[in-house]
């Protein structure tokens, strides 16, 4: 017997971001676009299903959801302060633990800060990638919040030092793209 619930899997998301990436793929060829751009397409699709499958996935619908008020230790597993999770793993004795969450932090988002102005060309700006990388880093959270508290599956904590690093990544990765396209310019004349 079913309770009426069901689960999305990483499994599940990749092919559903390979359909959805060979479709992207179709449509360019058609279209006439450049194999490289439609080829960019179809990576950020991949690259964007990657992302969700570490941050969110498994998610399970149907089951009734609880509240924080359920969740005696909620306080914990969410943190609003900016800055406090970054201090206390920088004082932290666990040197190996601390320095891969900062550097994954820094590193999930940071092809974003390529693809970006790659994809869309009014948003080659400081401000305009920062703004996607904030965005994108603050719906990750709000996707791990739901998770927790509105469909009452454990794992994943809500911190705004997440969003923080995963923003510095993203304007880390633009930094590169800016370096790299300033480099290739007197290579094409």
């Amino acid at each position: 017997m079913t309770d009426g619930s069901f689960t999305i899997t990483a499994a599940q998301l990749v092919v559903g971001a390979v359909l959805l990436g060979c479709g992207l793929w179709i449509r360019g060829v058609r279209s006439g676009k450049p194999g490289w751009k439609t080829a960019l397409c179809v990576a950020a699709v991949t690259y964007s299903a990657w992302v969700l499958a570490v941050t969110v996935l498994p998610l399970t619908f149907g089951r009734p959801g609880f509240s924080m008020a359920a969740d005696p230790d909620w306080r914990n597993s969410v943190n609003l302060v900016p800055l406090r999770t970054i201090r206390l793993y920088l004082r932290s004795s666990l040197v190996d633990v601390a320095r891969v969450n900062l550097l994954e932090n820094l590193a999930l988002l940071a092809p974003l800060g390529c693809a970006v102005p790659l994809l869309w060309k009014r948003a080659d700006s400081w401000l305009r990638v920062a703004l996607v990388g904030a965005l994108s880093a603050t719906a990750i959270e709000l996707l791990q919040f739901a998770r927790r508290y509105v469909l009452g599956m454990a794992g994943r904590s809500v911190d705004i030092d997440d969003v923080i690093l995963n923003t510095v990544g993203v304007m880390l990765g633009y930094a590169l793209y800016r370096i790299v396209r300033a480099l290739r310019k007197p290579l094409e004349q």
